[in-house]
């Protein structure tokens, strides 16, 4: 039983929302993204086989925020944050926009312009993400 459980931990779905493939539904969360470094970032999740967001650019009003990307069913809120983001001011901004977001209830994931750093946090949360392929 252990082993059988440790396989589906590797498991990697295809299935997507909506009747959607996974091509078409990347195609479309790649349509809507607003820069390079959130389409690198998509390319990075189907390339190392983690699973894609359900949304892009959605809307928390009620929050003052609006994510890059979004997984429902964790939930959990994606942001690729770019060069500009590494300003004092923006810092301040971004911690207090994950702070409301979090005592919300989501998983707020944060991540750098500097690529690099991108596949620890994949493996830290692979709850959201999955485990990938090599």
């Amino acid at each position: 039983m252990l082993d059988l459980l440790c396989r589906l931990t590797r498991c990697v779905g295809e299935r997507s929302r909506a009747g959607q493939s996974a091509d078409d539904q990347l195609a479309e969360l790649k349509r809507l993204s607003v820069s390079s470094l959130e389409q690198a970032w998509l390319d990075h999740v189907k390339g190392h086989g983690y699973r894609l967001p359900n949304r892009a650019q959605p809307l928390l009003s009620a929050y003052g925020a609006q994510a890059d990307f979004a997984y429902t069913a964790i939930p959990a809120l994606i942001y690729i944050d770019g060069p500009h983001h590494d300003t004092d001011p923006q810092r301040r901004l971004d911690e207090a926009i994950t702070e409301r977001l979090e005592d919300a209830g989501y998983t707020v994931i944060r991540f750098p312009v500097e690529q690099g750093a991108w596949p620890a946090l994949f493996a830290e949360y692979a709850f959201v993400f999955g485990v990938g392929s090599p």
